[in-house]
């Protein structure tokens, strides 16, 4: 009887610390508020208003958004709520950039956002521990960075309203280039500003050091190393991620998003410190997807996520957010979810009679999220069409519009390529 009682104390003990051993982080990306969305405003004008009697004509537009328009901040709260019913306290929040709209704004428009958006994520998540990182329309004007040390003022604003999470020791390096390292419990991050090497970065050609804009790469360089001589994983973190956007050969957008060069820079750091890597995450472009990263003998040896928008605008998604579940002991992924939110469904009942739904569980739809399992489910897709179907689907949070593209073949390929090659 004594036996029996050790035996079933040691089996709930073990129960207790293997759900101990689970964290869990929220993913928030590419918010885009607009503080000119407007109810009467006119969707082809990003839901402005006209400034006269006609916009009075135009059907009334949702209190949440509208798919052809940036976010209002009713949409962010709603989002910031839900995120806390799914993971009410998190290990920390990674915040992937982009706050301001798709418009023109000065740096008044720019930090006062920054404020709002900084504020309601602090008042939902009180004691969470903020990652956040620039996006390429967190400047003003929008995609202008530089390394000129006369025009670096707006980084030392940022620091001002980011310290607390930054801490003092990232001072240095974000206020000349807008990265830094942060030691949290779920392991060293390093935050990068790949901004500045965004091929729509007008300023790109006038950098002061065109091979290593503000010493960014010798920084990742720097730490990576230290990292793998210490034997301790690192995860980065940045908005414009290396490789081709998936989707190129569908809008015909830019295939390039990082000049080649410094592209090439990045995917060989990340090649050559695989092991000591544990996470890698972006967003930018507001699609739902992975890249694995390949070393020269054609082995997939890592793997970065970029995360769903918040912001609905484009058609190409439904607002989302992610959830993740981690070993808080060996820091690897266990599983991704993401939440989403019907935005005609949350416009017709509002608040209080819409919830978020589970969308997807990475872990159930792929296999795994590893390197040579994300490969593999990639190879898979170039097999079977239910298989990219499915992708796709995703890739879009659920968004009916673009459920159903009818992609030939050859833009199934292309768009299979960007996720399988990224240098």
């Amino acid at each position: 009887m004594a036996l029996l009682s050790i035996f079933c104390l040691l089996l709930a003990l073990c129960s207790v610390l293997s759900i101990n051993s689970t964290g869990h982080f929220l993913h928030i990306t590419d918010v885009h508020i607009d503080p000119n969305y407007d109810l009467s405003g006119d969707p082809q004008k990003w839901c402005h208003g006209s400034g006269d009697d006609s916009r009075n004509k135009l059907p009334k537009l949702g209190v949440f958004g509208d798919h052809n328009c940036d976010s209002p901040m009713a949409l962010l709260e709603f989002m910031l709520r839900e995120a806390k019913a799914k993971v009410p306290n998190p290990n920390l929040i990674i915040w992937t950039g982009d706050s301001l709209p798709h418009d023109k704004y000065d740096e008044n428009v720019l930090f006062d956002i920054w404020q709002n958006v900084t504020n309601a994520i602090s008042a939902h998540f009180p004691d969470a521990v903020l990652l956040p990182v620039l996006g390429n329309h967190d400047s003003a004007p929008g995609n202008s960075f530089t390394d000129h040390p006369a025009k670096q003022q707006i980084y030392e604003k940022m620091f001002k309203m980011w310290e607390q999470w930054i801490g003092p020791e990232g001072k240095e390096s974000f206020t000349r280039g807008g990265y830094y390292r942060a030691e949290t419990s779920a392991g060293l991050f390093l935050v990068l500003n790949t901004n500045i090497y965004y091929e729509s970065n007008p300023l790109r050609k006038e950098l002061v050091e065109p091979d290593d804009p503000t010493g960014q790469f010798d920084f990742l360089q720097f730490e990576l190393e230290k990292a793998r001589q210490k034997g301790v994983p690192v995860h980065i973190l940045g908005h414009v991620p290396p490789g081709a956007f998936e989707e190129y050969s569908v809008n015909k957008l830019e295939m390039e998003q990082i000049p080649q060069k410094y592209n090439q820079k990045f995917v060989d750091l990340l090649v050559e410190y695989a092991p000591q890597i544990g996470w890698i995450f972006f967003g930018h472009y507001h699609t739902d997807i992975f890249r694995v990263i390949k070393n020269s003998d054609g082995k997939a040896v890592q793997r970065f996520f970029t995360a769903p928008a918040l912001t609905p605008a484009f058609q190409k998604n439904n607002p989302a957010f992610r959830v993740a579940d981690y070993n808080t002991d060996t820091m690897e992924l266990e599983n991704m979810k993401t939440y989403y939110v019907e935005l005609d469904e949350l416009n017709k009942n509002g608040a209080d009679g819409t919830r978020a739904k589970l969308e997807y569980s990475m872990r159930d739809a792929f296999g795994g999220l590893d390197a040579q399992t994300l490969d593999a489910h990639i190879q898979k897709a170039k097999r079977n069409g239910t298989v990219f179907d499915a992708l796709i689907r995703h890739n879009h949070v659920m968004y009916e519009w673009n459920s159903n593209w009818g992609l030939n073949a050859t833009q199934r390929s292309v768009h299979l390529c960007a996720l399988e090659f990224v240098d």
